[in-house]
């Protein structure tokens, strides 16, 4: 029995009652597909919100990446930067050089046409994310390390570091240090990017497993290995000048 309904016809309610019957149908139809390829063996299906749906499967798609076999760790202690390091200039030169030396171009990590993910308020004495960035942020972090390219990023990890009224405003008054995106996972559930730190002479710390930024609902944060009091927040995430075919 089809109920009527005061604002549609008959006809008006059949017919989203076939639109909802190929939905449906569609929708099982794709969960068979999936189990015919070995992908999940089972009958029963959880309910899932629709945006928690779209989340679960591509943290269950989403495969782990590591380029820590390609893409050599540099240090910013290196004599060929003089006395830049005092400036504070030498780790986005090294995180630079870390990508030329990949094979990326030149004008790859540059600001142009950065995304920024957090910001220091006019008065540098608090941090501002700005999440309605984030997700463009994590798309092109995904997209360039699915492309097996490395990202250099900048963080922010201590208020008025490069503030107008500290260092005179370098950078944009917010970021702090540079280091470069090298890996992707999960843990918990919780997806992660790993990261080489620069900011150190120990390859074995420059290159660690816990060298790791979290995924979360409005940043992306973590910390060094060799010092997990230090908070890096990603305060910019700088494009690649690709190769073209």
């Amino acid at each position: 029995m089809v109920c009527e309904h005061p604002e549609f016809s008959p006809s008006q309610i059949q017919q989203s009652l076939n639109r909802t019957e190929k939905v449906f149908n569609a929708t099982y139809t794709f969960w068979g597909e999936l189990k015919s390829k070995g992908i999940f063996h089972t009958d029963t299906f959880w309910y899932f919100e629709p945006f928690a749906w779209v989340t679960q499967m591509k943290k269950i798609f989403s495969k782990d990446i590591d380029l820590r076999g390609k893409v050599k760790w540099q240090t910013q202690y290196d004599s060929k930067w003089g006395n830049r390091t005092d400036q504070g200039s030498a780790c986005w030169l090294t995180s630079h050089d870390i990508l030329k030396n990949f094979g990326l171009p030149e004008t790859s990590g540059y600001k142009i046409g950065a995304i920024y993910l957090a910001k220091e308020d006019a008065a540098h004495t608090k941090l501002e994310y700005l999440s309605e960035n984030l997700q463009e942020g994590i798309t092109y972090i995904d997209s360039q390390l699915e492309k097996g390219n490395p990202i250099l990023i900048g963080v922010h990890h201590t208020l008025n570091y490069r503030g107008k009224n500290g260092k005179g405003g370098i950078n944009e008054g917010t970021t702090d240090h540079f280091i470069v995106i090298v890996g992707r996972g999960y843990e918990n559930g919780k997806k992660f990017y790993i990261f080489y730190e620069v900011g150190t002479s120990n390859r074995s710390s420059g290159e660690n497993d816990n060298n790791k930024l979290y995924v979360y609902e409005n940043r992306i944060e973590g910390s060094p290995h060799y010092n997990s009091k230090k908070k890096y927040i990603v305060s910019q995430v700088r494009k690649n000048k690709e190769n073209k075919l």
